[in-house]
């Protein structure tokens, strides 16, 4: 009698452990496509940023010339 209910509680426990990895691996993967859409973002930032610092060196230099 206690063979069965012991196999039970193990099938029981590993389903629980089956499902907890799932789970893991599911937010692992989220937090993968978190970080990729983070880099994006960031690559997207640093464009905008570049292109600012360059509009600005662009107005300094014909303020500059304007000014001569």
């Amino acid at each position: 009698m206690r063979l069965p209910i012991t196999i039970l509680l193990c099938a029981i426990l590993v389903g629980c452990g089956a499902e907890t990895a799932s789970t893991a691996v599911g937010v692992a993967t989220m937090k993968k496509q978190e970080i990729a859409n983070g880099q994006k973002m960031l690559g997207e930032v640093q464009q905008k940023l570049n292109a600012a610092a360059q509009q600005t060196e662009q107005n300094e230099a014909k303020a500059l010339d304007e000014e001569k």
